[in-house]
């Protein structure tokens, strides 16, 4: 089992991540408000731009101000 670096303090085993994506698209943001409203995302920012969103297995949505370029790069291996 492989863990994945999201931020700072943040790790995730990589089986329970089904999708990276940037955050810059209506549809994400449109999803984000939704889940919002059911307590079902993890804003990770610290107050800064949102750049991705991490989509777990579970339901839930990581928001981060890490470049969705980087974010594949520790997918693939590349800490």
């Amino acid at each position: 089992m492989r863990n994945v670096k999201l931020s700072k303090n943040c790790y995730v085993p990589q089986e329970n991540i089904s999708l990276l994506t940037a955050y810059n698209t209506e549809p994400v943001r449109r999803e984000v408000r939704t889940k919002r409203k059911e307590n079902k995302v993890i804003d990770l920012t610290s107050g800064k731009k949102i750049l991705s969103a991490v989509y777990l297995k579970n339901g839930q949505i990581i928001l981060l101000n890490t470049s969705i370029d980087t974010l594949n790069e520790r997918m693939e291996g590349g800490d």
